[in-house]
């Protein structure tokens, strides 16, 4: 950015930071629910792509029959569904009914399975798809069969190795998405599945 705008400067962080903010005060822009300017770890800053309503297709949702809800957060409600055409369970997560049609948390859940779709680890929940259903954008992501680390943590304490296994396989997970420019931004037991092999 510093040498696209100022090839022939000598421009400090602080100018360029400066510059930043009011590139942002111009397009109403705001760090906590950025949708012009996104800040990336060690990387600086990148445009965010603009997600229009007339991307997301709502051709694919014949395939997926809806069935029980298996986990809500602030902003979405997760079901679980079948894949007629793979024939497999996946997890189909909505933006929440109350939430606004036209406001910017379809946008988010979009640009959220962008990001997410991205990556490649292990442990890493994998992203198939988006669609509509009756007017609500959703993301078809890989079931994932065990319980949440919330759950596990009400009925034990954990031995030590195994807290430790599971700190490692989490914070590769997190290097990988930060690695590629992402910051998840909601980080808490509920957020991390244990599966039913153990990771």
């Amino acid at each position: 950015l510093i040498q696209a705008v100022w090839p022939d400067a000598f421009v400090t962080d602080e100018v360029l930071t400066n510059n930043i903010w009011k590139l942002r005060q111009a397009f109403g822009d705001e760090t906590r629910d950025p949708k012009i300017i996104q800040t990336v770890p060690r990387r600086g800053y990148q445009l965010i792509a603009e997600v229009t309503w007339e991307e997301v297709s709502d051709e694919s949702v014949s395939r997926y029959e809806v069935g029980e809800k298996i986990g809500q957060g602030a902003m979405g409600e997760v079901y679980l569904a079948d894949d007629s055409v793979l024939r497999r369970k996946v997890a189909l997560k909505f933006v929440r009914e109350e939430m606004d049609r036209e406001g910017n948390w379809h946008r988010r859940l979009v640009r959220e399975a962008r990001s997410a779709a991205a990556l490649d680890h292990p442990f890493i929940c994998k992203v198939y798809d988006t669609g509509q259903l009756e007017g609500r954008i959703f993301i078809a992501m890989e079931y994932v069969r065990g319980e949440s680390l919330k759950d596990l943590l009400k009925g034990e304490v954990l031995p030590l190795d195994r807290a430790l296994q599971i700190v490692k396989e989490a914070a590769g997970a997190l290097e990988t998405a930060h690695a590629s420019g992402l910051v998840h931004r909601d980080i808490k037991p509920s957020n991390f599945m244990l599966t039913d092999q153990g990771h």
